[in-house]
């Protein structure tokens, strides 16, 4: 079952802002004939055509027979057994950034890493969180939630 991510406001904001950039650059670069500017203007195309567009298009969460695959970008993934998630929970918590989540309306997955003996910590924002917690939870009903404070 796939599920996309929810984008929030700030996302567009910074898409839209990104593009503004990258277009005045792109006409004063060649209106004045700044190399500098057309290099740059270059450069911040490439950004938003290689990180922000495919984060829009391509951040989604899809459970799985027996994993959950968690896509950002192109080159974002994780992919976790239920077994080895311990806990989720609902953060709005701006603060917490490291993440493969396009708004502030997220959950927190802790899961036991294979790589070391400490949890590791992921935030995502399916666009349906309460749909995407119930399939979650019967796919490992020992998952602790955690609700918001």
């Amino acid at each position: 079952m796939k599920f996309k991510s929810k984008i929030d406001w700030w996302f567009y904001l910074v898409v839209s802002i990104f593009a503004g950039i990258s277009v005045s650059l792109i006409f004063w670069g060649y209106i004045e004939n700044i190399m500098f500017l057309k290099i740059l203007s270059i450069i911040l195309v490439g950004v938003f055509l290689l990180v922000l567009l495919p984060m829009w298009v391509a951040t989604y969460y899809v459970l799985e027979t027996d994993t959950l695959y968690i896509r950002c970008g192109l080159l974002e993934t994780v992919r976790m057994n239920y077994s080895a998630i311990v806990s989720i929970e609902e953060t709005r918590n701006p603060a917490q950034s490291e993440g493969l989540a396009l708004s502030f309306d997220r959950l927190g997955i802790e899961y036991k890493s294979k790589s070391d003996y400490r949890n590791d910590y992921v935030l995502i924002s399916p666009e349906f969180n309460q749909e995407f917690l119930k399939e979650l939870l019967k796919r490992n009903p020992l998952i602790v939630f955690k609700t918001k404070r």
